[in-house]
């Protein structure tokens, strides 16, 4: 049986339309916004009540001088303008990534708003990527590690929060479900090179969590440097694309949900519950 043929009851009161989008941010953080309001209007045109921005939504810098100089601070009219746009389209957003200026830190942070434009909860990015080949990006020249797990309240249920390069860690994710996640929104700007990781990763923390996985991602060349993967996709907690962008095109793509689903996967096959922790180190 397929997640399909699972997703058979048009009466469920945990049904929600949920989008993810696939654009090309640029450093001209006006472009980007312009871009995304657009966006946001045509979800709120589908009935959808959660959209999930990509990493970088609303800023792409160039080098890490730029990711300093561009950071801004989460209370300021940087994010304020996306906590109007929520509010003024009723729609909860997953502003996937932006460089957040605390102090003397810049963190890569993962904003959930409400539909009334409320922050509900902030996740750091806790694994920064690192190439270690010549000339291979560094996150961490301009950006400081997140410290804490996150998952938020939302209007889709209890949402585990992530960011790209987290992906490729499955124990974090598995700590998520562990504390209650059925959602997990996992944001990206993938590279082009990790292309063919993306969506087998991707699936492989649906199943392992039995969890919804919503992944928002970049596509194109931002600048002279740097380019994404693109194929932004919603996946079923049974591990199938619910829908997916072509790696090549930019908007958003839209499936329903239905958090019961969540629930009778996972009593069905209660994969935590056969976990043996308490024997992973233990080696002959």
């Amino acid at each position: 049986m397929d997640y399909k043929e699972m997703h058979n009851d048009p009466a469920s009161p945990a049904k929600y339309k949920v989008a993810v989008v696939q654009m090309t941010s640029v450093s001209d953080k006006e472009v980007n916004f312009q871009t995304i309001k657009k966006l946001i209007e045509q979800a709120k045109s589908q009935g959808v009540v959660l959209v999930s921005l990509p990493e970088c939504f609303g800023f792409f810098a160039g080098d890490s001088d730029e990711k300093r100089s561009g950071a801004e601070p989460l209370e300021g009219e940087f994010i304020g303008r996306y906590r109007r746009l929520a509010a003024d389209n009723d729609m909860w957003m997953s502003l996937g990534g932006f460089h957040e200026r605390a102090g003397d830190k810049v963190y890569n942070t993962h904003a959930i708003i409400s539909n009334t434009g409320e922050i509900v909860k902030v996740y750091r990015k806790m694994h920064l990527f690192k190439e270690d080949i010549e000339d291979g990006e560094d996150e961490g020249e301009a950006t400081t590690r997140g410290e804490e797990m996150c998952i938020a309240d939302t209007v889709i249920g209890s949402a585990g929060l992530g960011i790209c390069y987290d992906l490729r860690f499955p124990e974090f994710w598995v700590s998520l479900r562990k504390h209650g996640a059925k959602v997990m929104l996992i944001p990206a700007a993938w590279t082009k090179a990790s292309a063919p990781h993306w969506k087998v990763l991707l699936m492989a923390r649906a199943v392992e969590t039995q969890s919804f996985v919503l992944a928002a991602n970049q596509t194109g060349d931002h600048n002279d440097h740097r380019s994404s993967s693109g194929n932004a996709m919603i996946i079923s907690p049974w591990g199938e694309v619910l829908s997916e962008m072509d790696p090549k095109t930019t908007g958003l793509v839209v499936s329903e949900i239905d958090l019961t689903k969540v629930d009778e996967i996972r009593d069905g096959l209660r994969v935590v519950d056969h976990r043996r922790d308490d024997l992973y180190n233990n080696f002959a």
